[in-house]
């Protein structure tokens, strides 16, 4: 059986809509969900290639998720 999200992928315009959210994210925030989602690396390997500590990445994962899901929801 296929994973829901295989048999039914976003539409062009909610991939948009996400990647424009994405894209208004402040850097570090930006970067921090990029390494994580996409470059699929822990927070603790974003925080050694960031020099930052686990719970600064914790914090900055969770800012940015508050603020797409904010943008999104409009």
């Amino acid at each position: 059986m296929l994973n829901k999200s295989e048999d039914n992928p976003p539409s062009v315009e909610v991939r948009q809509r996400l990647t424009d959210a994405i894209l208004r994210l402040p850097d570090r925030e930006r970067l921090v969900f990029t390494l994580y989602y996409y470059q699929e690396l822990t927070k603790a390997e974003v925080g050694l290639l960031l020099g930052e500590t686990g719970s600064s990445v914790s914090q900055l994962h969770a800012s940015a998720l508050m603020h797409l899901e904010a943008w999104l929801s409009d």
